[in-house]
């Protein structure tokens, strides 16, 4: 069993919990790539719902979590925003600060629990 400690309601005294029993396992996955903007301005696909498929084992569902940072700022100074998922266009997407011309490297982290 793993405890974790855990604050009382007055933010005092730590009392333990059984963290295995309270929450499904997490799965987590972590990578790198590289990517061009798609052409329309602020965004490039990281993967495709058949992609993140192949890749995860599992279909994109809403439980999914996707973090994203820029991998190498002196390569490319864009700011990675955000991640979207576009259901209408089966995709999901790095978002940046503009139009990014040059490729750029994101780190990212997926993440659901069950």
């Amino acid at each position: 069993m793993k405890y974790s400690a855990k604050r009382n309601a007055h933010g005092s005294t730590p009392s333990y919990v059984d963290r295995d029993s309270l929450t499904p396992p997490l799965h987590l996955y972590t990578g790198s790539g590289v990517y061009k903007d798609a052409g329309s301005g602020g965004y490039a696909t990281m993967w495709t719902f058949g992609q993140f498929k192949t890749q995860f084992g599992r279909d994109w569902n809403n439980d999914v979590v996707v973090a994203a940072i820029n991998g190498d700022w002196d390569a490319n100074g864009r700011q990675v925003t955000s991640v979207r998922v576009t259901p209408s266009g089966n995709r999901i997407d790095v978002m940046f600060d503009g139009k990014n011309t040059a490729p750029i490297r994101v780190n990212w982290a997926v993440m659901w629990r069950g």
